[in-house]
């Protein structure tokens, strides 16, 4: 059986049940089934060709397997009896590490939630930079506004006149 990305790749338009693959061009494997595309890696990444083998079935030497069982009881309780039962049909299969589900999505997901608390993190940083720079620009704005308020409406230059000390007028002085 291959995955639908599979067959897209190397038969696009056209069936692949029925045509012939080979890995080791010695025997010849025929593809009997089509199966959905399933992300493997990661949720952000494309599915990927893959080819399913029945474990019967003699095949190439893979340098790993991965087995998905669907329980209903709690997955976590299983870890111990999947171990066991893998041993059983081949001691030489080591059994690597078991996850639930929940896990491995879990795991998939931590990347992209890494990524939006750093997003988050500079976001704020720059909303208080702003924030910060806005207030002064505002506070030289009110100032200058200020000074310049005070210089031309309160204190008119032109109709000050020059006075002594004991606020008597006195023309001519400059």
């Amino acid at each position: 059986m291959v995955n639908s990305s599979a067959a897209q790749r190397f038969w696009p338009g056209e069936d692949p049940l029925g045509k012939q693959i080979s890995f080791d061009d010695t025997r010849m494997l025929t593809i009997v089934g089509i199966i959905g595309a399933v992300r493997q890696r990661s949720l952000g990444v494309a599915p990927q060709p893959e080819i399913f083998l029945d474990y019967l079935q003699p095949g190439p030497d893979w340098p790993w397997l991965v087995l998905v069982v669907k329980t209903e009881s709690e997955p976590a309780k299983l870890a111990g009896t999947l171990k066991a039962v893998a041993q059983s049909v081949d001691r030489d299969v080591p059994v690597l590490e078991v996850r639930t589900m929940d896990e491995v999505l879990s795991s998939s997901l931590a990347e992209a939630g890494v990524y939006a608390l750093l997003l988050s993190l500079f976001a704020s940083v720059a909303l208080a930079l702003a924030a910060v720079g806005l207030y002064g620009i505002v506070l030289v704005f009110r100032f200058s506004l200020c000074r310049h308020f005070i210089r031309s409406a309160v204190l008119p230059a032109d109709s000050l006149e020059p006075r002594d000390g004991l606020g008597t007028s006195r023309p001519g002085i400059q």
